[in-house]
């Protein structure tokens, strides 16, 4: 995955982040949660938050154990 430019990051309280429900993504979804806004917010949009292991695992077919992706360990992929 290739960013370009990344735009302002907001802070978000851990309270806010809600899990994908399992009939929504039925196990293909790459998105594995989302924040909803608040009722007074004059932005409407939902987030996606993405699961680095499931694009991990889309891409290529490997699998990370997901303490490693947690732990911020440094992940290394070659292409053959």
């Amino acid at each position: 995955m290739l960013v370009d430019e990344l735009g302002e990051i907001p802070e978000i309280v851990s309270a806010r982040i809600e899990p994908l429900a399992d009939i929504m993504g039925q196990g293909y979804s790459l998105t594995e949660s989302l924040v909803k806004p608040h009722r007074n917010d004059a932005d409407n949009r939902i987030l996606s938050i993405l699961s680095a292991e499931r694009i991990l695992h889309r891409l290529t077919g490997l699998s990370v154990p997901s303490a490693a992706l947690a732990h911020n360990d440094e992940l290394t992929l070659s292409a053959k």
